[in-house]
C-alpha cells in the first residue's frame, strides 16, 4: 500500500470543508436553518465551513446526509 503524504491529507481535508458549504448551498438551506437541522449553532456551521474548527468524519457524513448527498471516504461509500 503506498504511503500517504501529509500534504495530500491536508489538501483532502480542505477539499472536504469546501464541499460541506457547497452541499449546504446546493440543497438551498441557509446556515441558520441548517444549524437547526444539525442541532448546532449558526456560528458552528460558519466556523466549520471557514475551516476554523474541525469536524469528525461522522459529523461530515451526517452533514452530507442532511443534504441528501453522500461523502466518499477513501473511494468507498
Amino acid at each position: 500500500m503506498p504511503k500517504v503524504s501529509r500534504p495530500q491529507f491536508i489538501t483532502d481535508a480542505k477539499h472536504i470543508k469546501s464541499s460541506l458549504r457547497s452541499a449546504r448551498v446546493g440543497c438551498g438551506i441557509n446556515q441558520t436553518d441548517f444549524a437547526k437541522i444539525m442541532g448546532k449553532s449558526q456560528g458552528w456551521i460558519s466556523q466549520v465551513e471557514n475551516g476554523i474548527i474541525d469536524i469528525s468524519i461522522d459529523e461530515a457524513c451526517w452533514w452530507f446526509e442532511n443534504c441528501n448527498q453522500r461523502l466518499m471516504v477513501c473511494g468507498k461509500e
